[in-house]
Parts: C-alpha cells; structure tokens; sequence
C-alpha cells in the first residue's frame, strides 16, 4: 500500500495500530497488500474501534499484527477484540474476493502463473501486457548476449588462424 494511505489508517485508528513501532510485529514493516483495498480496511477497523469504544472496557482493544493478502484475499491479523470483531474481520476478508486489490473495482480470485490474486479485467490485462513486454526484453537480451558470445568466438577463431 502507498505510504500516504497507510498514514491515513494509522491517524484514524492510532489503537489499532499502536504496535507498528515494536519491529518484532510484522506491521512495523507496513501494509502489505495493494492499494485497492484501503476502504476495506478502512471501514472494517471504523467499525472494530466504535464496537470497541461503545463497549465501555469490557472489550479488549484491538491491535493489529500484520495485513497481507494471502490467496488472493485480505488477511488482517489482529489480537484482542471479541466474536462480534472477529466477524468484522472475516466479513473484510471474504469481501476482499470479489474487489480488485489494485484499483478497488469489482474483481475476482484469480490463478495468474500460479499467483492468486484479486483483479479486475483491466488491472490483470495491464499486469499481463507488463509481463508480455518484460518476457520480450528479457529475450531480446539474452539473443544480443548470444550475439556477442558468438562474435567474440568468431574473433577468437580468427586470431587462432593468424598465428
């Protein structure tokens, strides 16, 4: 995610987050998944910390561990909180499947090379015309290496008749 929209969520909801300094709680090192998903979190942790705070102490706080995207869908690992912020949690996660990690229009799961991720057609078009390109540069590259290879041997051939 962005820097600036992982700001936002750590301005809102500074509870949840109050263990993003400790570097041993892998969401020190930020939010590991794309942007597309930010109102997913967004509104899932909105609606974690009002639960939290019309419960007068008798849920405990929320703090998040680590946010990632595992098979293709949002995993947010959280400790504390009761059943009821459970289900916001696995509501955010199933809801992940059918939105695009990257742009947040409608998507699906989707088996890309082995990768499962969340996408819409013109996200997984883009990242499939982005690999087309890079497997084309990655080519012409290796046949100007094979080139070279082959001129530096006709070189050394000559050089061997010279002799």
């Amino acid at each position: 995610m962005k820097q600036e929209l992982a700001d936002k969520l750590y301005q809102k909801y500074p509870e949840i987050f109050s263990g993003r300094h400790n570097d041993t709680n892998p969401i020190h090192y930020g939010i590991a998944v794309l942007d597309g998903w930010y109102n997913i979190i967004d509104t899932a942790f909105f609606a974690i910390q009002q639960h939290i705070n019309s419960r007068n102490g008798s849920v405990s706080q929320v703090v998040a561990i680590q946010i990632k995207e595992k098979f293709g869908t949002l995993r947010l690992y959280c400790d504390g909180g009761d059943e009821y912020i459970s289900g916001i949690i696995r509501y955010a996660e199933i809801i992940s499947a059918v939105i695009c990690e990257v742009c947040g229009a409608p998507g699906k799961v989707c088996n890309d090379d082995g990768f499962y991720k969340c996408r819409c057609k013109p996200c997984l078009d883009v990242e499939v015309v982005a690999r087309q390109q890079e497997l084309f540069e990655h080519t012409l590259t290796e046949l100007a290496f094979a080139e070279d290879d082959e001129t530096s041997q006709e070189d050394l051939d000559d050089g061997d008749n010279d002799g």
